[in-house]
């Protein structure tokens, strides 16, 4: 009887109901890629709503119990060493129908291409630990593209993805302006950037308005997998069969501003959205830091 206590007590937990039979399937086009910027002219009111950073035992409940109420889907980019002490809330994850992602073991920025490797590889261990398998897809912390984690992710073929709306919600705004800043320039196909970790109670809050003038307009949330494949069924019929964007037509050049002409004339290409949010964020981090230091 000992001994079959122990080994019950050895055993992983068993998988929620939903977590294997979730289809988190992404097509081959997408292999080794980094998923940014709008898929122009796709026709399907349906977005990728997304969430970083979690879980979180005060935050990541609101979210679920909003999304569950409205019937959404959402995916959920993880941190490996807050899934352990919040495993429940990644069954629950899974059992309700969402996509897990793997955002890092402990969200750094700068480390090497092997350091990189073993965030991404413990961070799945984790989220195996909890559900029985291994996340759905990738997103590199603080949407850096050339860092060890992201080149690492490459090395695995995984596809990176970004996101074409930000709720900026990294920055000191309530829950209004974080619905504000998602579904005043929604699109379909968009994927939507928001954070579900600790201190992002405001995102929590903002999540039913999000999702209530989402149903207005006639959008529906899926998780990033099934959109991928949308985005699959939709290029194929345009006759795309590699790469992950539309063909483009020919458009008049916008006149670049003076900051674009400057950056052409050092050798640097311009500020894409995403490499702008970036560089601000590690720019408010730098001054934090410094402000930090000579308090000291």
């Amino acid at each position: 009887m000992l001994n079959v206590l122990v080994l019950l007590l050895l055993m992983p937990p068993s998988s929620p109901a939903g977590a294997l039979s979730s289809d988190w399937s992404i097509p081959a086009r997408f292999k080794s890629k980094t998923v940014v910027g709008r898929m122009k002219g796709f026709p399907e009111k349906i977005v990728a709503l997304t969430f970083d950073d979690g879980p979180d035992r005060r935050n990541t409940p609101m979210v679920l119990d909003a999304l569950k109420r409205r019937g959404q889907k959402a995916t959920f980019f993880l941190i490996g060493e807050q899934v352990a002490a919040n495993a429940e809330l990644v069954r629950r994850m899974a059992a309700e129908g969402h996509a897990i992602g793997n955002h890092s073991w402990s969200h750094p920025y700068r480390l090497s291409n092997a350091e990189g490797l073993r965030q991404i590889q413990r961070c799945d261990a984790a989220i195996r630990q909890a559900i029985g398998r291994t996340s759905a897809c990738f997103r590199s912390p603080g949407g850096f593209t050339n860092n060890g984690i992201a080149n690492a992710a490459r090395s695995l073929g995984l596809p990176n993805f970004l996101w074409m709306v930000s709720s900026a919600d990294t920055r000191r705004i309530g829950p209004s302006a974080i619905a504000r800043n998602v579904t005043r320039s929604l699109h379909p196909g968009d994927i939507v950037l928001m954070h579900d970790g600790p201190g992002h109670r405001e995102t929590a809050l903002a999540v039913p308005a999000i999702l209530a003038e989402m149903d207005r307009k006639g959008y529906r949330s899926v998780t990033v997998p099934e959109l991928c494949r949308a985005w699959d069924r939709w290029l194929t019929k345009k006759g795309v069969r590699t790469g992950i964007k539309p063909r483009a037509t020919t458009a008049p050049s916008p006149k670049p501003g003076i900051r674009s002409v400057r950056r052409r004339q050092s050798g640097l290409g311009p500020y894409s959205p995403v490499e702008a949010e970036v560089t601000q964020r590690v720019r408010h981090e730098c001054q934090h830091d410094l402000a930090s230091s000579v308090g000291r």
